[in-house]
């Protein structure tokens, strides 16, 4: 019984995820595997396919963040820009996608353009360059990442995190789908990094059980 409801779910979920991409006139759903991107296999970056984040999960996340004016967000490995597009929909200073590969970023532009009318934020870019070189701006408030670095690389971003909170000390959440064991230990053995708690509706139990939220200090 629990298989039948779980792949009824998952069916659900492909049918949303199919009805929000029409409905913003986007391709962002799909598995590429990082060889087409340009990037060898088991590259540090792509060491799996490309994902995107769950539509619903997203909307559920914003509305747990309660976004103010003043909010600067970061995608870091933005992709296709399907994370980028809901944010944008929030009342965000700024949004900012970090992706390595041109493929994706051409593919994420076209589609944040033909979505420019629907965006409550309007000041939203994408970055080209390498997560670990970037420097976090200082204003920036909310990060979100859906698995896309290895521990060691999210290690360095984790150190650029913190060298923008010494500079400037401010409220920084951290928003992981999809956290492995050793990235979540790296986090909280910096002792700077507390879990914060967050609501679970029975609907989307299944897909946040992967969901995590800290605030950075």
């Amino acid at each position: 019984m629990n298989d039948l409801i779980g792949r009824a779910r998952y069916k659900l979920w492909r049918l949303f995820d199919k009805w929000n991409e029409r409905r913003y006139g986007i391709k962002t759903s799909g598995n590429i595997a990082p060889e087409e991107l340009g990037f060898p296999t088991g590259d540090e970056y792509r060491g799996g396919l490309y994902r995107p984040s769950s539509w619903s999960v997203l909307r559920h996340v914003f509305r747990q963040l309660r976004v103010s004016g003043d909010d600067v967000f970061v995608d870091y490995g933005s992709g296709m820009g399907r994370v980028l597009i809901i944010a944008g929909r929030e009342p965000f200073k700024r949004v900012i996608g970090v992706e390595m590969s041109e493929e994706l970023n051409d593919i994420a532009r076209e589609n944040l353009d033909r979505n420019r009318d629907r965006l409550r934020c309007q000041d939203v870019d994408i970055i080209s360059a390498d997560a670990t070189q970037w420097q976090v701006p200082d204003d920036l408030t909310i990060a979100y990442f859906y698995c896309p670095f290895p521990p060691h690389v999210f290690e360095e971003v984790l150190q650029q995190l913190f060298a923008s909170l010494e500079r400037r000390p401010r409220p920084l959440r951290l928003v992981y789908f999809f956290m492995s064991d050793p990235d979540r230990e790296l986090l909280m053995a910096t002792g700077r990094a507390t879990k914060l708690d967050f609501k679970r509706p029975l609907r989307l139990r299944g897909q946040l059980r992967e969901l995590w939220m800290f605030e950075l200090r």
